[in-house]
């Protein structure tokens, strides 16, 4: 087959005898992902990056060509619904938060208000098992991740770091700012899904009192 397809800013290329690497530049990946998911039974596997998506399908049903030219004219998809909307409860007890106000002038309670006032969505999954990169994060909150890396960052710690949000869902090195704890369970194996947040995801933190 070729080696791409293309349709507007979207590109489908070639990734490996049974997976396409799909291209998202100037879209919203997780809306290309749910339009996969809901509309392409070609693919049987699909994983979301921060513009990218790779899919595998099985190469002895399905014409790879074929399927590259269909992702490539792909419609994304908009999930948009009350059931994509997560509230989490938060405590904002982070170690960082006072030094997160000081850089961003602001007070703790402005940075609290500011970071539960916004609407976060899931733009994809990694790093480690349920970490989910939010975007929606208030630009007047936006830092770069911390010079030197903190060598373990405990399970539930709600974090910053340049434009994303996100809670570690295990304990980990990490060089996000720590703004608080959130008890959810964020990935559980035996459960279906495992990860509790999916690319396209609704989320907003609710401080808790």
């Amino acid at each position: 087959m070729p080696s791409t397809s293309q349709a507007g800013h979207r590109t489908v290329t070639r990734y490996s005898i049974d997976a396409l690497l799909i291209d998202c530049s100037g879209e919203v990946p997780a809306d290309v992902l749910h339009a996969i998911d809901t509309g392409v039974p070609q693919v049987s596997e699909s994983h979301c990056g921060e513009a990218q998506i790779l899919v595998r399908f099985d190469p002895n049903r399905v014409d790879a060509e074929q399927l590259a030219r269909k992702l490539a004219t792909l419609t994304p998809l908009d999930a948009t619904s009350t059931n994509d909307l997560m509230t989490l409860p938060v405590r904002y007890d982070g170690p960082d938060l006072e030094a997160v106000a000081d850089a961003c002038n602001m007070s703790t309670a402005s940075v609290i208000a500011r970071h539960s006032d916004a609407t976060y969505r899931v733009a994809f999954d990694g790093f480690s098992p349920g970490f989910a990169y939010l975007t929606g994060l208030p630009k007047e909150l936006e830092l770069p991740r911390l010079d030197t890396p903190r060598p373990r960052i405990p399970a539930g710690s709600l974090a910053i770091a340049a434009h994303y949000c996100a809670i570690y869902p295990s304990a980990s090195p990490g060089g996000w700012h720590l703004l608080g704890t959130c008890n959810a369970e964020l990935f559980n194996p035996h459960r279906n899904p495992p990860a509790l947040l999916r690319p396209g995801m609704f989320v907003r933190f609710e401080a808790a009192r």
